[in-house]
């Protein structure tokens, strides 16, 4: 007799699984291309996932910056996750808008995200969203 249940009125048959949750996983890794600048008080890392080729460059997923304020020892860092590349053009162009996300940027922090922004803008790593 096969493995069956019924649900309001209705009989269903348990399917059989071909894989395991564990063989669901992708184990295979994920390529990048990545920038980075810092100075003593802030750590900037621009990137961009690759194709799964390993060639070529996913510009629709369009590239994310990670941003690292060092607050003293290394347990006290605080990381900031920014993933809309649009924002990230917008802040190209006008950096004071990175202000309004976090009040914590020193005007040398502005200089260095923009001329990390500028870098992948000019790789064309942005070419999705200007």
């Amino acid at each position: 007799m096969e493995d069956r249940i019924e649900i309001n009125g209705v009989w269903y048959v348990r399917e059989k699984q071909d894989k395991t949750p564990d063989d669901m996983l992708d184990d295979s890794p994920t390529g990048y291309h990545g920038l980075v600048i810092e100075n003593e008080d802030v750590h900037f890392e621009l990137s961009i996932l690759m194709n799964d080729d390993y060639k070529t460059l996913n510009y629709k997923m369009g590239p994310a910056l990670v941003v690292t304020f060092k607050d003293g020892e290394r347990k006290n860092w605080i990381e900031e996750y920014w993933d809309n590349p649009s924002f990230l053009v917008d802040v190209f162009y006008d950096p004071k808008l990175a202000l309004e996300e976090t009040p914590r940027f020193e005007p040398k922090d502005l200089l260095m995200l923009k001329s990390i922004l500028g870098r992948g803008i000019e790789s064309g790593w942005f070419q999705e969203y200007e």
